[in-house]
């Protein structure tokens, strides 16, 4: 009985020290391979800002019912098309454009009867995706440039 635990004990420790082994080798051989990279996306939006519809500038993410707002966000690509998604609804809210200098604006307004609370409006870069043929052997990972603007209406 003593043997056999013994012999059990040794399978273990191995299966475990190869399994450490393994989990060190298999990262630094990715990691060396040139084939596989992994490229940020290089400008992603900054954090949206609100304006009145008069354009100045709103420094409270609380929101009125029947306001109107302007929400503004850099980063986009030059003349970019954004879907944007206000959560409250549950549906794609629409399609938009930033400008030639990748900011969008976007013009909406609260509806008179939006329930008082927390919302979150989402604004998704929708360029085109840079994906390599697939046989050539490489990896690549594409994020789409994301604004998330979170306000409450009161």
């Amino acid at each position: 009985m003593a043997t056999s635990s013994l012999r059990s004990l040794s399978s273990g420790v191995l299966a475990v020290a190869a399994a450490g082994v393994l989990a060190l080798l298999v990262p630094a051989a990715v990691a060396t391979q040139a084939d596989w990279r992994f490229t940020p996306a290089r400008h992603q939006p900054a954090v949206p800002t609100l304006q009145d519809c008069n354009n100045h500038l709103i420094h409270s993410k609380v929101l009125r019912p029947g306001q109107c707002v302007i929400v503004v966000a850099g980063g986009f690509a030059a003349a970019e098309p954004v879907r944007t998604r206000l959560l409250s609804t549950a549906a794609q809210s629409g399609i938009t454009r930033a400008d030639t200098r990748g900011v969008l604006h976007l013009r909406m307004q609260i509806s008179r009867t939006a329930k008082a609370g927390p919302d979150v409006l989402t604004m998704t870069g929708l360029g085109a995706s840079r994906s390599q043929p697939a046989g050539s052997g490489n990896i690549s990972v594409s994020v789409p440039r994301t604004a998330v603007l979170r306000y409450r209406v009161g």
